[in-house]
């Protein structure tokens, strides 16, 4: 008999999918931690330094079915990774009563997912109290993921248990349209050592729904990240802050409050990342009216906004926020269409960045208008994919050309660009962004080559009086072309600047761009 009858797919490592655990057709036994074989003796310290190795969570399964010593040190491997508690009742019964076997097994939980679909909360009492005495065991999850937040606010029991959870430090939830139990629960939940927090709200419906910030009140002292996700509308509240608050990840189309608003509620905000789709030109630009008309104009020059270090959203969205302060970091700009060429130039101005990494497809635009991409301001760093969907190389050339020249007005001391080619026109890619369209190429021998990269970097430091390193890489998939070129710019007194090339691999080459934009979003929120 198998030691635990959840080893098919209730635990399981992440980075498998839930799709392959939900389809997991293993059947479900009763429970026992007999009829596994003693084993040969192995050395204790040896067998702990190994199990951490084992990466699959199947094989570690596996190796614990050979004998005892294996189950024994590698049941605290299998309970610290990820469990899954609730989808099938068997299964959930089973693990309830393998945790009771030993309950100082549940010690070992640190990050627990738990669903409980409605119609399994209503067959029976018996289901929701032995999760309530697992959970209420589990003093040390850190990690917890409530896909049906408001299935489980429904039972006394199962709430009172994860309201009893005091070393969370992350919180991933999922709540109904309209719901008003799974909210009340949050409200309940407190954990000193909670610093991420992360609200889903489920597909779209008739109600809309509407996250205000008052619904992790209980966290508001030491919330260090938030993520709101495919909310209708957001809502902040001037009277309640969060003054730990480092990053905010928003999904949000609908919201046209006041950004100094925002900015009250999370006055230490330091990373703004709002994806938000259908925003046009005419809805930006009221918005950005409407928040330079409500503004308290000495309030916001004495502290809206004033921590924001990184920003990344659509040009719309941030033209539409009316910023005045210093951002240092604006990332993912996409320029996809000529009319966007204000709105960035206004951006710029608005928030005078430093780093900027930029998309551009240069075949929407005309020559003069790659002329005029930057204004006058204080950018030192700049990072361009450079989408073309021509493979004629003086095309090419000529739109680099275009766009190195309009460098003339910049203070640049670092530059990368990662030329791309674009096998066939999409109107796609003009609406949506960067798309790698696939297509055949008879001309490979026309691409942009070493040779060619090497007068593009003297054109930048020709442009660039400051420029100190250049980066120039260009990559085609289907031809097998990629090229890599990186130099240091060397400047001797009284002389034109001296490129030096550098043996850097592309890997090399990413690792120095992330080192000098400085910014892994992942810290944020890969944990939620």
């Amino acid at each position: 008999m198998a030691p635990y009858a959840f080893r098919g797919k209730d635990l399981y490592a992440d980075g498998e999918s839930d799709r392959a655990y939900r389809k997991s057709v293993v059947p479900s036994r009763p429970l026992s931690d007999s009829g596994i074989t003693e084993g040969i003796l192995m050395n204790w310290d040896t067998l702990l330094y190994i199990i951490p190795f084992i990466g699959r969570r199947r094989d570690l399964s596996r190796y614990m079915k050979t004998c005892r010593v294996l189950y024994n040190a590698g049941t605290p491997a299998l309970l610290k990774d990820k469990v899954i508690v609730g989808y099938f009742p068997d299964r959930t019964l089973s693990f309830c009563q393998f945790i009771l076997n030993q309950p100082e097994r549940a010690l070992w939980v640190r990050s627990l997912e738990l669903c409980v679909p409605p119609s399994q909360l209503g067959k029976g009492p018996s289901i929701i109290s032995a999760m309530a005495d697992v959970i209420g065991r589990c003093k040390n999850v850190e990690n917890l993921r409530l896909p049906g937040l408001s299935s489980i606010a429904n039972k006394e029991e199962l709430a009172n248990a994860i309201m009893s959870l005091r070393n969370l430090r992350r919180i991933h939830c999922t709540l109904n349209r309209g719901d008003i139990r799974g909210p009340g629960l949050l409200q309940k939940l407190y954990s000193p050592s909670l610093v991420s927090a992360a609200i889903e709200y489920g597909p779209a419906s008739e109600e809309d729904s509407c996250w205000t910030v008052d619904t992790l009140t209980s966290f508001k002292d030491h919330l260090c990240t938030l993520k709101i996700l495919n909310a209708d509308i957001l809502q902040p509240n001037t009277r309640i802050v969060y003054p730990e608050v480092r990053c905010i990840y928003m999904d949000s189309s609908a919201a046209s409050f006041i950004s100094d608003h925002l900015a009250a509620s999370f006055p230490n905000i330091r990373h703004l990342h709002w994806e938000c789709y259908g925003l046009g030109g005419e809805e930006a630009t009221q918005i950005r009216l409407t928040n330079l008309q409500q503004r308290n104009a000495t309030a916001h020059a004495s502290w809206a906004w004033k921590s924001l270090d990184v920003l990344q959203a659509s040009l719309l969205r941030i033209y539409s926020m009316a910023l005045t302060c210093k951002v240092r970091f604006l990332e993912s700009v996409i320029l996809a269409d000529p009319y966007t060429l204000p709105y960035f130039r206004t951006v710029l101005m608005d928030i005078s960045p430093s780093h900027v990494t930029l998309v551009i497809y240069p075949s929407y635009f005309s020559n003069d208008e790659l002329s005029e991409l930057f204004p006058q301001c204080p950018i030192t760093h700049l990072s361009v994919v450079f989408f073309t969907s021509t493979v004629d190389r003086n095309d090419v050339q000529n739109r680099l050309s275009l766009l190195v020249n309009n460098l003339r007005g910049l203070a640049l001391v670092y530059f990368d660009i990662s030329i791309t080619y674009l096998l066939s026109e999409s109107s796609y890619a003009r609406s949506a962004g960067p798309i790698l369209l696939r297509g055949t190429s008879t001309t490979a021998d026309t691409y942009l080559e070493a040779g060619n990269l090497v007068n593009v970097a003297r054109d930048v430091v020709r442009s660039s009086p400051d420029l100190e390193t250049v980066y120039i890489s260009v990559d085609h998939d289907l031809e097998c072309v990629k090229v890599d070129r990186a130099w240091r710019v060397e400047r001797p007194k009284k002389e034109e600047g001296r490129l030096v090339e550098l043996n850097l691999s592309k890997e090399q080459i990413q690792k120095i761009h992330e080192g000098v934009f400085g910014i892994d979003a992942s810290l944020c929120w890969s944990d939620l």
